[in-house]
């Protein structure tokens, strides 16, 4: 059997996960769907960054997020990848 942590070893909910358990039955596949598309349009409009570190003076970050121009009627994605080489060091 696969581990799941919200499950004790007899299949019951585990008391800490009591309240999360409640509120996915009382939310419905249909409202976890809504939420799930909200999410999905919250990250698209505001974009997201990794950042990779590579040693203790260099990283690597990718970006990527989408966006509107609504006085042009323009649709975008921009994408980025950056290289940072820390010069000094820190205290």
């Amino acid at each position: 059997m696969a581990f799941y942590e919200m499950l004790d070893r007899n299949g019951g909910v585990r008391d800490c996960y009591a309240p999360v358990q409640h509120w996915v039955e009382q939310t419905g596949i249909g409202g976890l769907n809504r939420r799930l598309e909200e999410a999905e349009a919250i990250f698209r409009r505001i974009g997201i960054t990794f950042a990779m570190p590579l040693t203790r003076a260099q990283s690597l970050k990718f970006a990527y997020s989408h966006g509107a121009r609504t006085t042009i009627g323009g649709d975008f994605d921009t994408y980025g990848v950056s290289y940072q080489y820390a010069w000094f060091s820190g205290p």
